[in-house]
């Protein structure tokens, strides 16, 4: 069993990979398959775009494949009465 870096509040710690580019924010944690695109000028708005990556990011080389030959994709929003 390998060890866990847990945080004061208990949760396991994450690499964060983030870029800024374009007016944009790119950021992932380390395993999820998607970069979310935050437009830096919509702040504190969800993401406009969500990159779809075909495997686990688990390095910044994958970040960066990921922003490069991932699917991007358009959000939407509907507020849920």
């Amino acid at each position: 069993m390998r060890d866990l870096d847990f945080g004061s509040d208990g949760v396991e710690m994450k690499e964060v990979y983030w870029e800024g580019a374009n007016g944009c924010e790119y950021m992932t944690w380390q395993g999820m398959h998607q970069v979310f695109i935050m437009p830096s000028d919509k702040y504190p708005f969800p993401p406009s775009q969500v990159i779809q990556y075909h495997k686990r990011i688990t390095s910044y080389a994958d970040f960066r494949d990921a922003l490069n030959n991932g699917r991007y994709l358009n959000a939407t929003y509907h507020e849920i009465p």
